[in-house]
């Protein structure tokens, strides 16, 4: 070993909370891979499927040309794998993923009344994302004792007709603001 070269001795709880470190950077991937998958209709292919589909049938079904849209696809289910929101199991014929709706997706697809797919897309808006992304400033620029713009609480509103089926029901999003 050269004197350039030094041995990092850690601990076990060190190594844990590196982990756990990186692991809270990576967080911030897994709504975006979960609004792509939303968008490109993944998972509404997958609850309406009687069996499980792999990465090369999502993309068959969605009429995908891009070649190398399996490879992303399988990236982008694995991913939502590991936090449950879609279930993965190997084919043992092809040695090839399948991959189903997992417990936490239920709320995501359907018509049901606890859908919080419309909400989940509108937090995920390119708008909504941007306050989000600009806290910071508008924390150096505004203080504690603002006279400016504040954001009142975004509320969901689901209204439903009597006597309608649930598909037709209606989501209502608001955003107030006001000025002091």
């Amino acid at each position: 070993m050269s004197s350039a070269e030094t041995l990092v001795v850690t601990t076990l709880q060190e190594d844990e909370e590196l982990l756990f470190a990186v692991g809270q950077t990576m967080i911030s991937s897994v709504p975006l891979v979960l609004k792509a998958a939303m968008e490109l209709g993944i998972l509404e292919l997958l609850s309406e499927s009687p069996a499980q589909l792999s990465p090369t049938q999502n993309a068959s079904c969605l009429s995908i040309k891009n070649p190398d849209v399996t490879v992303t696809i399988d990236r982008m289910l694995r991913l939502l794998v590991s936090y449950s929101f879609l279930s993965c199991t190997l084919a043992q014929d092809k040695a090839e993923r399948l991959y189903g709706l997992g417990p936490k997706s239920k709320f995501l697809v359907g018509d049901q009344e606890r859908n919080v797919a419309m909400w989940f897309l509108f937090l995920m808006d390119k708008v909504s994302l941007s306050v989000l992304l600009a806290i910071a400033t508008l924390a150096i620029r505004l203080g504690s004792h603002d006279k400016y713009l504040k954001i009142r609480v975004i509320s969901l509103n689901y209204t439903k007709s009597a006597g309608t089926e649930s598909s037709d029901s209606a989501w209502a999003l608001r955003a107030s603001l006001w000025r002091l």
